[in-house]
């Protein structure tokens, strides 16, 4: 179908309309996860500076085990949105079912896996006494984080994330008041515990979070209009919904176990190493939510769009995004690149930017520049999960390993200095994921827009 300017540029306008409704409570909700991160590594350092670097390493190596289980209920947010696409409300109970079937099945691994070589990882870091008792109060999330994704697959699939925002922003509201109580302590009453502290409002607050959702998934409401009241195991449904994102779950092994390896050696390269890899980790954990909400709204608008067989609107879509992201990586150029002093003090304690003193200005430009990269290839990835592009997304996930390995000979051979880790990291995403994902997306631009029906199952 030919458009006109004028009708192209309308048809983008009502897509960036529709993309930006459903953009602003995710991006929301991962930003509410982000922020929450990022204030919890500041009260961190601002207790210990050590409390701050065994946290954020804590959190990279915990990845391995409920990261890749969260990417199979995260691709029924995929199956939700085309059952809604098509009509078939009273399958998006079932669906949502099986992966907390999924969730309750990985947990049996994941939590003594966690357990066992938890030890031998941390050993020999100066890190590792404060790290190895925190990340053993945190191996039970290995279940609840994939349980309360497949809980959010459901309120985003069925156009509810707003509802699933409120219920987090509360959570995470909880989750910092009680961080700030425990970390520090209160005189008279509670003893400063420091890194364990962080880690016990974690814990309280998830399992609070999971209790609430699983109350609410259950509504009669719900029951009547989804099939919620649906729980029973079903082998075949089972397979039917986690296999598109088993092969996203070995993407994430993938993914996960490089960056803990890069993890592992940067935490024995010194203490300059340490520094901006913690640094630089503690801003990163907050500007990905722009990238990660991108993709799961992308996921999300084009399965329906293909399950309501409206293959026309998939490109405008993708116009759509390229502007939201060109104004995120704008509006994160102020703080970063504009006014780096002013942000770092507001940030970070004057013992932290004491010690950054000359590195400052080429972490956040590394930074800022990963985030430009991250965000971009995030677009054409959501796009690649919306088709169901399974294989092709196993091999981005190996490329994970090819950049760690770049990263290392940059540092390692080549003497790469520590100040431009987090350039180094952006290079290797830009030179392995990002040109391979433009290829594949204008072969995927191609089949929609010549074939005007492109398969959905790869």
């Amino acid at each position: 179908m030919a458009y006109s300017s004028r009708q192209e540029f309308s048809a983008i306008a009502g897509e960036k309309s529709e993309l930006l409704s459903l953009f602003y409570p995710v991006a929301l909700t991962i930003l509410s996860g982000s922020l929450l991160a990022f204030v919890e590594r500041l009260l961190l350092a601002r207790y210990s500076i050590e409390g701050m670097e065994a946290a954020l390493t804590v959190m990279y190596f915990s990845r391995l085990f409920y990261f890749p289980c969260m990417a199979v209920p995260l691709m029924a947010q995929a199956a939700i949105g085309f059952h809604i696409g098509a009509q078939e409300k009273r399958a998006v109970g079932p669906c949502t079912w099986q992966m907390v079937w999924f969730c309750i099945f990985s947990a049996f691994i994941t939590i003594p896996l966690g357990w066992s070589v938890g030890q031998s990882y941390f050993s020999g870091m100066s890190i590792a006494p404060l790290a190895l008792p925190y990340y053993h109060l945190s191996i039970p999330l290995n279940f609840l984080y994939p349980l309360i994704t497949a809980f959010a697959a459901f309120y985003i699939g069925i156009g509810r994330a707003r509802f699933f925002l409120a219920a987090t922003i509360a959570t995470h509201l909880l989750h910092l008041g009680l961080c700030y109580l425990l970390i520090f302590g209160l005189p008279g009453w509670i003893h400063p515990m420091g890194i364990m502290g962080a880690g016990i409002a974690t814990l309280i607050t998830q399992v609070g979070l999971a209790l609430f959702l699983a109350l609410s998934f259950l509504h009669p409401s719900y029951r009547e209009a989804f099939g919620t009241d649906r729980w029973q195991f079903n082998r075949l449904l089972l397979w039917k919904y986690s296999s598109p994102g088993l092969f996203r779950f070995g993407a994430r092994i993938l993914c996960t176990s490089s960056w803990a390896a890069l993890t592992w050696f940067v935490s024995r390269k010194g203490d300059d190493f340490l520094l901006v890899f913690s640094v630089g980790g503690s801003i990163a954990i907050f500007t990905t939510f722009v990238g990660e909400a991108l993709s799961q709204v992308m996921t999300t608008m084009a399965s329906r769009f293909l399950g309501a067989k409206q293959y026309h609107k998939l490109p405008l879509l993708y116009k759509s995004s390229l502007s939201l992201f060109v104004f995120s990586g704008l509006l994160l150029a102020i703080p970063t690149i504009l006014f780096p002093e002013t942000t770092m003090a507001i940030l970070f304690s004057p013992e932290k930017c004491i010690r950054i003193g000359e590195m400052l200005v080429p972490i956040l430009l590394g930074n800022w520049i990963f985030f430009l990269v991250f965000t971009y290839n995030s677009i054409p990835m959501g796009f690649i999960l919306a088709h169901q592009y399974t294989k092709f997304s196993l091999l981005m996930a190996a490329l994970n390993w090819v950049e760690s390995l770049t990263i290392y000979a940059i540092i390692q051979v080549f003497d790469g200095p520590a100040v431009y880790f987090w350039a180094f990291v952006a290079f290797a995403m830009f030179f392995w994921e990002t040109l391979l994902l433009n290829r594949k997306m204008r072969s995927l631009n191609d089949s929609v827009l010549v074939n005007l029906e492109p398969s959905v199952i790869r």
